[in-house]
C-alpha cells in the first residue's frame, strides 16, 4: 500500500513540477504581435508592427479578449530618412496567416510610421481587466492597439469599441478615457 501511495505522490509532484516549468504565456495580443513580426521579418529586416486589431469572425460582441478569432496587423518597413513605402497587412484566422501586400499602399503613402508595438508590455487582457474593474464594462465589439504619430498621443493605447461608446487604455500610464456614443 505504501508503495502505491509513494508512486501516486511522485506522479502528483511530477505533474505539478511540469506545470511550474511551463514557458511563460505573455497574453493574447503580445504573443500574436510577436508572431506577426516574425512573419513580417521574412519580407524586410527593418519591419515594425504599427497596429494590431482583434475581433470575432461573426462580428459579435466579446466578453473577454480570449474570444478573439480574427487578428489583423499593419506591418511596415521603417525608413528613418523618408516616408514608408513597404506596408503589409497580416491577417490571422484560426492560426492561419495571410499577408496582403497591395491593399494599404495608397493609404499610408508618404507617411512615416515608426512605432513598433512588439515592445508593448501591456496585453489586451490587462487593458480589458482595467476596464471591467474601473468602469464595469461587460462586453466589446473589437479591440485595437496603435499609437498615432501625433503630439496628442504620447503612448500607445488599446481602443475598445463597446455598445455605449469607446474606451482608450493608455499602455504606459493605465489611464482610461471614455468617449460616449
Amino acid at each position: 500500500m505504501k508503495k502505491y501511495v509513494l508512486i501516486m505522490l511522485c506522479a502528483l509532484l511530477l505533474t505539478i513540477g511540469c506545470k511550474l516549468h511551463e514557458p511563460e504565456i505573455n497574453g493574447i495580443s503580445i504573443d500574436k504581435i510577436r508572431e506577426a513580426k516574425d512573419i513580417a521579418l521574412q519580407k524586410d529586416s527593418g519591419v515594425h508592427i504599427a497596429s494590431a486589431f482583434g475581433a470575432r469572425k461573426n462580428g459579435e460582441f466579446m466578453t473577454d479578449p480570449d474570444m478573439t478569432e480574427v487578428f489583423k496587423f499593419i506591418a511596415t518597413a521603417y525608413d528613418p530618412y523618408g516616408p514608408t513605402d513597404s506596408i503589409w497587412e497580416l491577417v490571422c484566422v484560426d492560426d492561419e496567416w495571410n499577408i496582403i501586400t497591395d491593399s494599404l499602399q495608397g493609404m499610408f503613402e508618404g507617411i512615416v510610421v515608426s512605432v513598433d508595438l512588439v515592445n508593448i508590455e501591456m496585453d489586451v487582457c490587462d487593458a480589458w481587466d482595467l476596464l471591467t474593474e474601473e468602469h464595469g464594462v461587460d462586453s466589446f465589439h473589437n479591440w485595437s492597439l496603435f499609437q498615432p504619430l501625433h503630439p496628442d498621443f504620447e503612448h500607445p493605447f488599446f481602443f475598445f469599441a463597446t455598445d455605449t461608446g469607446s474606451f482608450i487604455v493608455n499602455t504606459i500610464t493605465s489611464e482610461i478615457e471614455f468617449d460616449p456614443r
